[in-house]
């Protein structure tokens, strides 16, 4: 029988068949069962169109040409989808989402990377051993074609990632390219962590989806060990909408993003996102608690991490040096209180929503400072000083030399 469904599918391919023709010769002469495709990003490529019966996944394929957020992160965190996105196995499942409707599930993959999903609902008669192996014929077959043609909209997006790439690289790239990419002002790129387990990266393409949201001034992909992200944008409020949605996810697949500094000429993408990527690595090491890391926070430390460590020392203000001995002997925090007290521009109020102190516990310590200490806080340079004191002495010691 095996032998047979090879024969049938590879004489199909011969003759210049598509995905959907695919599907539904397996439907109709092989499986006799509801069948669905997709790709790595969750998106349909292709179903059976004769059947309706009752399934979430299928009635949001049918109606959305996809899945709901919702949908995808309850098979994600279902332990059995470790057998598709780790083990890369075809398998029947019959929990969880198929618990009403047992289906096999078979990745679509190269040897590099995954294409996409194949999925065969058991509702016409019930999936033997046998489906199993032929599932996994078809999904050889599948692989065949979800690497060939495809559309115009993929065209134009390849196109504009590669010119992406090519600017990466610092290749030559012609001018009108460049201007395809330009809608607004301004550019900010980004560094992504990728998902450490195996399983999450299964899910990198549906996470670039979410990120750019279908938005023709966004763009992500994978690049040297990093999820490269590029948004152009006209005004502040853009970026801050685009910043709620990144923390979110950053948070939902634990991974971390540095950003870089706004800038005006793609041609400097490349310069742009090493400094992403710096600021990733920063933050990483000194604040791994945290997901997101901004140019703006660690732009210090572009230049303390060029100070030999020997020299470090001669750095240190005395003011902060006089605040660090009081903090040792009172237990007082006040080195944290006038550094927060420095990034957020002087107001007490976010200084105690940060410490999670009460705001006049944030004003004594401050009249400490300046009544006992004789440190005048509100001389702005000799407040700069102290912080800079202190970003130095904490760059040498979280991190080797």
């Amino acid at each position: 029988m095996n032998k047979d469904v090879t024969e049938l599918l590879f004489n199909i391919l011969s003759e210049g068949a598509g995905i959907q023709n695919l599907i539904d010769t397996a439907r109709e002469q092989i499986f006799l069962n509801p069948i669905m495709v997709t790709n790595s990003s969750f998106r349909i490529v292709g179903l059976s169109t004769d059947t309706i019966f009752d399934d979430i996944v299928w009635n949001e394929a049918v109606n959305l040409h996809g899945f709901s957020k919702e949908v995808i992160e309850q098979f994600r965190h279902d332990t059995e989808s470790d057998k598709l996105f780790q083990e890369h196995k075809v398998f029947l499942y019959s929990s969880g989402l198929g618990e009403k409707i047992p289906r096999i599930l078979a990745p679509l993959k190269t040897e590099n990377r995954t294409l996409g999903y194949l999925i065969i609902f058991s509702v016409n008669h019930p999936l033997e051993n046998r489906d199993i192996e032929n599932a996994e014929i078809l999904a050889k077959a599948l692989n065949i074609l979800m690497q060939g043609p495809i559309t115009v909209a993929d065209i134009n997006l390849d196109l504009m990632d590669y010119t992406l790439k090519l600017l990466l690289s610092e290749l030559p790239v012609e001018s009108s390219q460049i201007q395809a990419l330009t809608n607004c002002d301004f550019f900010m790129t980004f560094s992504l962590s990728l998902p450490e387990k195996r399983k999450e990266r299964e899910y990198l393409y549906y996470l670039r989806d979410q990120i750019i949201q279908d938005s023709s001034k966004i763009h992500s992909f994978p690049y040297e060990e990093n999820l490269f992200v590029l948004i152009n944008y006209k005004e502040e409020k853009e970026l801050d909408q685009f910043f709620v949605r990144l923390k979110k996810l950053l948070k939902e697949y634990q991974i971390h993003a540095g950003s870089s500094n706004s800038f005006e000429d793609l041609t400097q993408l490349k310069y742009y996102f090493e400094q992403a990527v710096k600021v990733r690595s920063f933050g990483e090491k000194l604040h791994p608690e945290k997901k997101f890391y901004s140019f703006t926070e660690y732009y210090v430390y572009f230049f303390i991490s060029r100070i030999p460590l020997e020299l470090s020392h001669t750095l240190l203000c005395q003011d902060y040096l006089t605040l660090v001995e009081y903090d040792h002997v009172h237990s007082l925090q006040l080195v944290d209180t006038i550094t927060a007290y420095f990034y957020h521009s002087m107001n007490i109020n976010d200084v105690s929503k940060e410490l999670h102190v009460h705001r006049n516990t944030i004003s004594y310590r401050l009249n400490l400072i300046k009544e006992k200490l004789l440190i005048d806080y509100t001389d702005i340079r000799k407040l700069r000083n102290i912080v800079l004191s202190h970003e130095v002495k904490k760059w040498n010691g979280r991190l080797p030399s």
